[in-house]
């Protein structure tokens, strides 16, 4: 009897070829992902829909072999019959002004932001003092002494977290003075 060693050789060669080409030409497994995330923007005179699109694509082989790729859109669209509006910065507008050479105690005036400031100007003439305090309205402590100025310039002072009714007590001599009450608009 006459083994087939030939025969079976061959086979064995041919499946280890085979399976060789198949481990190297073997197909790619490809996943593509895409997802999508949308929200409305509400912004006083703008509504505003932003799409973020992501999209991911996973290649991988018999190996376990895996590369990623991926590509991220945002993309704003405004709803029909809307503009777009640009906000402009806040500017501090005057709201009250006193002036004056001499001591002087002002009339009560009112701030109901809770920031706020007090911007102040002085021309100072020979031997000047400039001091003000600030005052809560109906009470004889000072709130707090702002300044004590001896020379001509201009300053501001920022007071933060307390709006209600206040008044100043100025004392002045030798000096010309320019006191605004200032608020952010």
């Amino acid at each position: 009897m006459n083994f087939p060693f030939k025969t079976i050789g061959l086979f064995v060669i041919f499946l280890l070829i085979g399976m060789g080409i198949g481990y190297s030409i073997a197909p790619i497994k490809t996943e593509i992902q895409t997802i999508t995330k949308t929200k409305t923007i509400e912004k006083p005179r703008v509504i505003a829909t932003e799409t973020t699109t992501a999209t991911i694509q996973r290649r991988s082989t018999v190996t376990n072999t895996v590369t990623e790729f991926s590509t991220i859109t945002n993309t704003v669209t405004l709803s029909e019959n809307e503009t777009t509006t640009t906000q402009l910065p806040k500017v501090w507008t005057t709201v009250l002004k006193f002036e004056g050479t001499n001591d002087t105690i002002t009339e009560d005036f009112n701030v109901s932001v809770l920031s706020w400031r007090i911007n102040y100007t002085v021309e100072a003439e020979q031997s000047p003092l400039f001091l003000f305090f600030l005052y809560r309205a109906g009470e004889k402590t000072a709130y707090k002494e702002m300044v004590k100025y001896h020379q001509s310039g201009t300053e501001v002072v920022y007071i933060k977290g307390i709006p209600g009714d206040f008044y100043l007590r100025i004392e002045a001599a030798n000096v010309k003075w320019t006191i605004e009450i200032q608020v952010e608009k």
